[in-house]
Formats: structure tokens, sequence, C-alpha cells
């Protein structure tokens, strides 16, 4: 166990704000904005791949919820192979320790599980980057359920293996009502992958929280020394990635989704 990492200041709240936003979870759709949102606070990712366990005896039942196009059916259907794919890999490594998987491999630490070497040569065929993982056991010891994040843009180490440790339980709860609730429904949506959202470029971002603090165009390219017609532009290609049609919209879909904050003044 991870004893001497503790969350601090701001990583408590949004520890606190995932937990509470966590039960507003229903639907798919809402499981999909809530991964993409509030969960990037202390798990920024692009691709998740949930695993779930129905049964002791049943197979393991996979989905995965990504907000990158590289990340492709292909693709998923490779690490989900049974036996020898990375997912089968990384679920039997835990399966032994208990404790969270890295790839690629990282140095020795407390609380953390460094998978095999040569499976790092997949990350790039696959599209993955990376991997940090953590899974849940059943009654009887076995492994029910299964969470691999990937495209992790924080470093791999002991704070976002404590992270997995502590945020594992409440994702693993969350994922199962929203398939209990569809399955009572039978309101089962679509693939999210389909409504991914294109991420955002460092500038975009900026230029986003510039448009939630009310400034014009022209007051942007001041502030940013770019010119108004550049700023316009800029504003244009954020709508079409956020699949809105207005500044408002961009700013409340960037929120919903964690991609900026709330002004807090």
């Amino acid at each position: 166990m991870i004893e001497e990492i503790t969350l601090q200041g701001e990583d408590q709240k949004n520890l606190a704000y995932i937990v509470e936003t966590s039960l507003r979870v229903q639907q798919r759709s809402h499981f999909f904005s809530w991964v993409q949102g509030p969960l990037q606070t202390l798990l920024p990712h692009e691709i998740l791949i949930c695993a779930l366990r129905h049964t002791p005896d049943s197979d393991m039942y996979t989905e995965r919820f990504s907000a990158t196009r590289y990340f492709r059916d292909e693709h998923f259907r490779a690490v989900c192979k049974p036996v020898d794919g990375l997912l089968a890999h990384m679920i039997d490594r835990w399966d032994i320790s208990g404790q969270p998987c890295m790839l690629p491999v990282v140095e020795a630490q407390p609380g953390i599980t460094s998978c095999e070497s040569h499976w790092a040569d997949q990350l790039h065929t696959l599209e993955l980057r990376n991997v940090a993982a953590h899974g849940v056991r059943a009654a009887d010891g076995g492994v029910k359920a299964f969470f691999s994040f990937s495209r992790v843009s924080a470093p791999l180490g002991t704070q976002i293996a404590h992270s997995l440790s502590i945020l594992t339980p409440c994702i693993f709860t969350t994922f199962s009502r929203m398939l209990a609730e569809e399955r009572y429904t039978g309101n089962a949506l679509c693939n999210p992958a389909i409504n991914m959202v294109k991420p955002l470029r460092p500038r975009e971002i900026e230029i986003l929280e510039w448009v939630r603090e009310g400034k014009s165009n022209n007051e942007i390219a001041q502030i940013l020394e770019l010119s108004p017609h550049t700023v316009k532009n800029h504003i244009q290609k954020i709508m079409s990635k956020l699949n809105v049609r207005t500044r408002v919209q961009a700013v409340t879909r960037a929120i919903s989704l964690g991609i900026i904050r709330h002004n807090q003044r």
C-alpha cells in the first residue's frame, strides 16, 4: 500500500468534486462527460478501457471511452484480445500483485507493478503511448473489474498510482451503476467514441479562458499580442472542435468537460 503519499490542497477539492459529480451519472453520455471532465483533474488521460466480469465464470466485458480519433476499433480489439492481449496481460499481473500497473516500465517504487518491458513496444503500435491501470476484486478474491488509462499526460509514478488506488472503487461503482441503469431502462446508447471531442491546443484553451472572462476578440488580441483576425479564426476552430455554435456554448461545453474551470471570482 502507498502510505507516504497523500492528496493535498487543490487535489483534495478535486477528489470531493469527482465523487460528488459521480452521483449524477446515470447514462453512458453522463459517464463519458464525467470521465472527460471531473476525473481529468486527478487522472488526465485520453483513453479509458473498462473491463467488468459479471459473474465469476464469465469472460470480461470490455468498453472503451476515448477522446482521440487515433485509437480505433482495430486497436481496441487488439488490446482486448483474450489470453495474449495487453489488457489480459495487465489483468494477470494485477491479479498477482494487487497494485497499480504502469507502462512503460517505471523505476521500482512502492505500490506500483511494472509490467515487462517487451510490452512497451505495443504502446506505439496500438496508439496508447502509456498505460496506468488498477482493478477491483470480487468477494471470492477474483478479478471483478479492471480500468486501464492511456495517453496519460501526467508522469507515471507514485502520485498517479495513489490517485488510481483512491479513484478506482468510485469508477467501478459509477460504471456499474451506468450499466445497471441501461439494463433496467433498455436505453443503451452508442459507443461514446463517436462523440469524442477533438483536443484543444494550448493557445485555443488560453483564448477560451479569456472568452470565459467576457473579453472581446479585440481585447484578447491585445492581451495575447495577436491580430483580431487570428483570434477570430481560433474561436471558430474552438467552436468546431467542441461542436457548438456560439461563444457561450463553447465556454459551457469546455467547463462541463473539464477543459477549463469556472470563473472563481
